[in-house]
């Protein structure tokens, strides 16, 4: 899940985020920010691009190449 959450805490050691009503702590994101993208996944949380799309949504929306092959009977 993808949520944009708000800055709490940014200094060079940490950040510390708001994802919900929980506070987390994260190493510092180096830039000056009012909000990051969060992704919490696996019981992690990891700060993503706004562009991000997580792996459900990149394997709905792939194309499939569908390489089919016939065999043509030619016995005249």
């Amino acid at each position: 899940m993808i949520k944009k959450c708000k800055v709490i805490i940014n200094n060079e050691a940490v950040t510390v985020i708001r994802f919900g009503n929980i506070e987390v702590q994260i190493p510092s994101i180096h830039k000056k920010a009012d909000y990051v993208n969060v992704l919490y996944e696996n019981g992690k949380y990891k700060i993503v691009d706004g562009d991000y799309k997580d792996n459900l949504t990149k394997n709905c929306n792939a194309k499939k190449d569908n390489k089919k092959t016939t065999a043509v009977n030619e016995s005249k």
